[in-house]
């Protein structure tokens, strides 16, 4: 499948060299592993003395679709592999299962960019208005409205990074749902709380 890119956003896809994606890389290669949020935040931050900061907003800009891609070939693969579901013995296969099945109120959120949960909860069996109304994207997800890169990248908010790169902000993003939020619509009142996976960043 291509990947159409709108023509509006097609200057701020490509950019050669990238700074960011070679402070990235080198990172990764003297650490073994790498936090990509932080290290965008890292990189802004060498940069707030800058008289011209555009290409840094280009860079990311660049990042976000080049993960963008990235994540959706690699779930398009996994799709048409019919890999998802086909576990049954991993704990998010049964976890899901349990939620499907379950006769009390639930809700799923998910930092996922993929509807992974979704496939697995259509395969249970449950309705598609069901599904839409109880699983919420925290930073959005590859399948965007009219924006095939409807992806929230980047830090909370840091007022000299705002001055360099706004975008690396995840609060600017219109799809990015804040935690508060959610903590007063359900969480508070939740009798139980299941977290699954975690992140090894700061």
């Amino acid at each position: 499948d291509e990947i159409l890119i709108q023509e509006k956003d097609a200057s701020k896809m490509q950019i050669v060299p990238n700074g960011l994606a070679r402070y990235i890389a080198d990172f990764e290669e003297h650490n073994k592993w790498v936090d990509l949020e932080l290290c965008v935040r890292d990189y802004c931050k060498k940069h707030v003395n800058d008289t011209d900061t555009a290409i840094i907003e280009k860079e990311f800009y660049a990042l976000r679709f080049f993960l963008y891609n990235f994540i959706s070939r690699s779930y398009r693969a996994r799709i048409g592999a019919r890999e998802i579901g086909r576990n049954n013995t991993e704990v998010s296969y049964v976890l899901i299962d349990s939620i499907a099945h379950s006769k009390t109120d639930w809700n799923i959120w998910s930092f996922n960019y993929t509807k992974i949960c979704e496939d697995l909860l259509k395969g249970f069996g449950v309705e598609d208005a069901e599904i839409n109304n109880r699983v919420h994207h925290i930073h959005g997800t590859i399948y965007g409205e009219n924006d095939n890169t409807n992806i929230v990248l980047g830090i909370g908010y840091d007022g000299e990074i705002m001055k360099v790169c706004p975008e690396a902000i995840k609060s600017q993003w219109k799809n990015y749902t804040q935690l508060k939020k959610l903590y007063d619509k359900h969480i508070q009142d939740a009798e139980h709380i299941i977290i699954m996976g975690h992140s090894v960043g700061d």
